[in-house]
């Protein structure tokens, strides 16, 4: 799980839910308690720390890191084709940075369900013509509007 999603109460609420997680905590959450903080002089991008609701080992090298090593590649593949076709813009208003942030998860999700059951289309073309489908009924709306003075070309 990405640092972003994961936190201490999502890993109680799953646990309730016979549910396991794992990933890896961002130590500037709230509810990180203050004693797991590191000193200030430590390297930085060389300490991980990871949450999990399915592992208990404790040895050297614990079962948690070899599970969560194994697993990552997910989220890692996840932020790249969003960030690869990307429809966030800077905003300080969260909620439309949240919005953004979900239309880029629903459109790499949406691509790979397309892709699983039809020919290949490069990613790029898809996410025009998905981008085009869902404009074309208001584009449609908005030119056959009394009101509407400007005239729309089509999409």
């Amino acid at each position: 799980m990405d640092n972003w999603f994961t936190s201490i109460p999502l890993a109680f609420d799953l646990w309730e839910k016979k549910l396991t997680m794992c990933g890896t905590i961002r130590v500037n959450k709230k509810e990180f308690a203050a004693f797991f903080i590191y000193s200030k002089n430590r390297e930085p991008r060389r300490i991980v720390n990871v949450i999990s609701t399915k592992h208990d080992n404790e040895k050297k090298k614990p079962h948690i890191i070899l599970f969560y090593n194994e697993t990552k590649g997910g989220v890692d593949a996840l932020d790249y084709l969003c960030n690869e076709y990307n429809v966030k813009r800077g905003s300080r208003r969260w909620p439309y940075s949240l919005f953004q942030g979900i239309l880029n998860i629903l459109a790499v999700n949406n691509y790979i369900v397309y892709s699983s059951g039809n020919e290949h289309v490069p990613r790029r073309m898809y996410l025009r013509e998905l981008g085009k489908s869902l404009c074309h009924n208001h584009v449609i709306l908005r030119s056959q509007s009394l009101n509407n003075s400007i005239e729309l070309l089509p999409v």
